[in-house]
């Protein structure tokens, strides 16, 4: 876990030098395109020479600022320090140039570095999961292990104390009482049950016969009408049986 975060720690430094010089090289190419003031790099390359240039160049500008106010643009000093203004712009134009292929050179090693890092962290963190899964693994294996040796136990336990009882002397053992056949058969008894049943319909034939008498509100009698709807009777209709067709 050490070595994974030293190495981590380079790559990050890595890849952000390599994001900063990558955005100075970007910064570079604008700068020299048409209009851009060549002046403006000067903050972006940290070189001598570079720097020389830049300083000759711009007491060139200011010479030529001053010999502008006092001289024609044909004459000789204008002439002169305007080719010295141009000499100046091209060698810096040619360093810059190499200042870049540099910058690329150095943009290439910090990829390739960052690349080789980036593949040893991979390593190490593949590694560092095999080993996890070998250790898992042995975890599994090693209570397979342990459950199968308790489940082996319990079965030589349990044969054991099948071998003791067979092995067991019945000699002593004596019959304290001996079974007897019964004359008659002890169930059903079905004398009992007949009169038991017998007796169970009588009783629910009764119940139910006060039960419907009760339930029935019919009027059947003239004693019926006076007790039930305290009326006199007018009359009475006799009871015809239909005639079958």
């Amino acid at each position: 876990a050490q070595k994974i975060g030293e190495f981590n720690d380079a790559y990050i430094k890595t890849r952000n030098k390599r994001l900063e010089l990558e955005a100075k090289l970007e910064e570079l190419r604008r700068s020299s395109q048409p209009g851009v003031d060549i002046l403006h790099v000067r903050s972006l390359i940290d070189n001598p020479l570079i720097d020389a240039l830049y300083s000759q160049l711009l007491e060139s500008e200011v010479e030529l600022s001053r010999l502008s106010k006092v001289y024609r643009s044909k004459h000789t000093k204008v002439i002169q320090i305007k080719t010295k203004i141009d000499n100046t712009r091209n060698k810096l134009q040619e360093e810059l140039k190499k200042e870049v292929e540099n910058l690329k050179s150095e943009r290439s090693v910090l990829l390739a570095r960052e690349k080789v890092l980036q593949k040893t962290i991979s390593d190490f963190e593949n590694e560092a999961l095999g080993a996890n899964r070998k250790e898992l693994r042995y975890t599994i294996f090693q209570r397979n292990v342990e459950t199968n040796q308790k489940l082996y136990d319990t079965l030589l336990s349990k044969s054991k104390e099948t071998n003791i009882t067979g092995n067991i002397d019945i000699s002593n053992i004596r019959t304290a009482e001996e079974a007897v056949m019964p004359l008659f058969p002890v169930r059903p008894k079905k004398k009992l049950n007949l009169i038991l049943s017998v007796i169970f319909g009588l009783m629910t034939g009764i119940g139910l016969s006060f039960l419907w008498e009760y339930l029935d509100r019919s009027l059947r009698t003239e004693e019926d009408v006076r007790r039930y709807l305290d009326l006199p009777v007018l009359s009475i209709v006799p009871l015809i049986d239909r005639i079958k067709g």
